[in-house]
């Protein structure tokens, strides 16, 4: 999968506190998501997220790359008009 789309299901499963509500959001599979958060993790070489049956909970690492992708999300349009 292409790194934009991994760095989209993060972001998603933060916001949605959980695996299945971001494959709800996505209109993709659970097994999907957890794939890519799989595949964002060992690209990235960290832990961002730290799972349970029951529950979800987003590490250090994961904050700081919630808040670069969303930060940078927010100033895409002002960067499209340079």
């Amino acid at each position: 999968m292409d790194r934009l789309h991994l760095i989209n299901v993060f972001v998603s499963v933060v916001d949605a506190n959980g695996f299945a509500g971001a494959a709800r959001k996505l209109n993709i599979s659970p097994p999907a998501v957890t794939r890519a958060i799989s595949e964002l993790e060992a690209h990235l070489g960290v832990r961002l997220l730290t799972r349970t049956t029951r529950v979800v909970r987003v590490t250090e690492a994961g904050r700081v790359m919630w808040r670069t992708a969303v930060a940078s999300w927010l100033s895409w349009p002002r960067q499209m008009n340079r």
